[in-house]
């Protein structure tokens, strides 16, 4: 968000486990690994919080995924949503640093569903529960602003995009 950084996932193949590559741009030595891919354990869909020192990721096994925040500058790490709310590795933060959104597989007899996070008091929501059949609500992106959530949602081979306010 600040031009300093850029962060992306990175894998031999798609399906193999991957890593969080960081660059600084600008700096001698502008690449470091951030988390090694261990055995069964996959980190993807890096997103900074606020400005470029903060960074979340989504930490998978074959068990669940759980999302994390990691900070850049001193190394500390926390769990933001917990592998208990099954969220899926695709999720995004607001501009602001205040808010995360991401689906989740919550209600296994249901489609996926998306959630709100507020990062500075860490209270939950679910913004989305769909029904039996309605298909899969998936990808959330804030617009730039934070007051509107775009996401996809699935069902039976078709996707639609909708839109929703964050409130």
């Amino acid at each position: 968000p600040d031009g300093k950084r850029i962060a992306y996932s990175s894998s031999r193949e798609f399906t193999s486990p991957a890593h969080i590559v960081v660059l600084d741009l600008g700096a001698a030595a502008a690449q470091r690994t951030l988390a090694d891919a261990d055995v069964g354990v996959s980190y993807r869909s890096p997103v900074f919080i606020a400005d470029s020192s903060t960074l979340a990721y989504a930490r998978c096994t074959p068990k669940g995924c759980r999302i994390v925040r990691h900070d850049l500058e001193q190394g500390g790490e926390q769990v933001l949503v917990g592998d208990d709310h099954a969220p899926m590795p695709n999720f995004d933060v607001s501009a602001d640093g205040r808010w995360l959104v991401y689906a989740n597989m919550r209600r296994p007899q249901f489609p996926s569903g998306l959630a709100l996070v507020d990062l500075a008091t860490g209270a939950t929501r679910d913004l989305s529960l769909p029904d039996a059949g309605a298909g899969d609500d998936a990808m959330p992106r804030f617009s730039p602003d934070g007051s509107r959530i775009a996401y996809f949602r699935s069902a039976g081979g078709m996707q639609a995009l909708w839109t929703m306010d964050r409130d």
